[in-house]
């Protein structure tokens, strides 16, 4: 048989978790702590029925999307940068209406109305307003949705509806007002838009027909027409001297039938450039007519050829003045049409649900309690238990033995295995001097004195084993060899101290000490 000393066996069972000496606190303690968990258990139930329900109500209302009603053109909202203006209240994500409609501007006379007449709350200066948000109300958006969601708890139902029906006409409010201001924002930014746009389009008006009069561009009256548009880009014609002219007549023909001067040139032009044609074939090429005629025809081309940068320039003021004009037309429509939504009657956020109260209470929910109590009962007489044994002076167990016991630990005997047992006595008579008697000691009895209740036990592994009853230097003195047994019964610190007295005291008597247990046993 193998010998192990009680520090290293200690060591070697600590490497791995052992729940044994958990459960043999429980084990020890089972009637009180199934007592006590089943008394608590109870009371707590009984607790449930006596305290007042809560309950909750709730309903749920749609925040529209102004900007599908706002009466603005989305073109003309992207143009002049109006989202922020037709936008409830100035905010856009959901997070922030969130925030908005939680806000004590919103729901504070709500909660005025909840601090005067709720008992619970009427008395109390702890519950502030968001306390009060925190614990009895809940505002949000489900998820992926504009839907807003809104619960009130409380032990009174009828208060529970006076609540949310004062919370849903404040959110409808609230929705009018703000529309309004929206409305009101956007005519304020609008006339003024209007303003700005009405002297742009006079002064872009005023360049164009100043630069058209200037250069001979406009009708007999010297204004342009702003409904006609100008003539193909000359930017995709080539440079000489005959495509110029070409562009020249036609540009100047298609802006409003041109100036009479033009017009007058160009059929001056083409009558010399006809008899030009005629006399070539009857007179001679220096014939003094011929070459005077040729000269007025270089000298009309030459003043016929407008310069690129006036036509460009005629077509930059008649394009800037075409837009003035289209955006001041189009901010008067919008103008309009925003002006007569505000005098409908504004439309307050829809509401998909009334105030109701769910059938289900809040709390107590007894079947939570009753769990919550049974386990909490357990996990706390438990530790109460453990405590207690702590400040004991009581031993439990093998582990806290072999801490506490100076002899060498020999091996295990098993109550419920009388062969193994048997072994092991005959392999420690086997190693001792005189194996005529071994005296054996409990240790849980070296105080009480009394005959333990496994000394038949003992006696039958080996005839030759004797029960030490009484511990003193006479009957130590009789025995020539000593085995002390531990068990799983209770024994003391003063046990092991008078114990390890003596066999300190009687070293060559003492052989070692044995723990006698069940197989499996905790």
């Amino acid at each position: 048989m193998e010998n192990y000393k009680a520090k290293e066996l200690y060591q070697e069972v600590n490497e791995e978790i052992d729940l044994k000496p958990f459960l043999g606190i429980f084990k020890r303690n089972v009637l009180f702590i199934s007592f006590s968990t089943i008394t608590l258990s109870l009371c707590s139930v009984l607790y449930s029925f006596i305290i007042k329900p809560v309950y909750k109500g709730n309903f749920q209302i749609i925040i529209e999307k102004t900007s599908e009603s706002s009466g603005l053109n989305q073109n003309f909202q992207r143009k002049f940068n109006l989202g922020d203006i037709t936008n409830i209240g100035g905010f856009s994500s959901l997070k922030s209406q969130e925030f908005i409609l939680k806000s004590p501007s919103v729901l504070m006379p709500v909660y005025k109305f909840a601090k005067d007449n709720d008992p619970k709350i009427k008395n109390s200066r702890n519950i502030d307003y968001k306390t009060w948000l925190e614990d009895f109300l809940k505002v949000e958006f489900n998820k992926g949705t504009n839907i807003l969601s809104i619960s009130f708890i409380n032990e009174d139902r009828d208060f529970i509806i006076k609540t949310l029906d004062m919370i849903s006409s404040r959110y409808k409010d609230y929705s009018r007002l703000t529309r309004e201001r929206r409305l009101d924002n956007t005519i304020k930014y609008l006339s003024k838009q209007k303003e700005i746009y009405d002297i742009k389009s006079r002064s872009s008006r005023k360049k164009l027909n100043l630069f058209s009069i200037e250069n001979g561009l406009g009708d007999i009256d010297g204004f342009v027409d702003l409904e006609k548009s100008i003539s193909p880009d000359i930017n995709n014609y080539p440079f000489n001297n005959e495509a110029l002219l070409k562009i020249d007549r036609q540009n100047i023909q298609n802006l409003n039938g041109a100036s009479q001067r033009f017009r007058n040139q160009f059929l001056l032009l083409e009558k010399y450039e006809s008899e030009y044609t005629n006399l070539t074939s009857k007179l001679k090429p220096n014939s003094e007519y011929l070459i005077q005629l040729k000269i007025k025809i270089d000298n009309l081309r030459k003043s016929l050829k407008r310069p690129n940068e006036i036509l460009l320039k005629l077509r930059e003021l008649k394009s800037i003045a075409d837009r003035d004009e289209r955006l001041l037309n189009s901010i008067e429509n919008n103008l309009a049409n925003i002006t007569l939504e505000k005098l409908k009657q504004p439309e307050s956020w829809e509401m998909i649900s009334k105030p109701t109260i769910n059938k289900s209470r809040v709390k107590p929910k007894r079947k939570i309690i009753l769990l919550k109590s049974f386990f909490l009962s357990i996990f706390g007489t438990f530790l109460l238990s453990a405590l207690r044994e702590f400040k004991s002076d009581k031993v439990f167990g093998f582990k806290s033995l072999s801490k506490k016991i100076d002899s060498k630990y020999l091996s295990n005997l098993y109550l419920n295995n009388e062969d193994i047992s048997k072994k092991v006595i005959e392999l420690i008579f086997n190693k001792i001097e005189n194996k005529e008697s071994l005296g054996v000691i409990f240790i849980s009895n070296i105080i009480n004195k009394n005959i333990n209740i496994n000394s038949d036990f003992i006696i039958k592994l080996n005839k030759r084993i004797k029960i030490i009853s009484e511990l003193n230097n006479e009957v130590i003195s009789s025995y020539s060899n000593i085995l002390v047994i531990g068990e799983d019964l209770i024994c003391t610190n003063a046990d092991i101290k008078l114990l390890n007295s003596y066999s300190n005291i009687y070293k060559d008597k003492f052989i070692g000490w044995v723990y006698l247990t069940k197989i499996n046993s905790i």
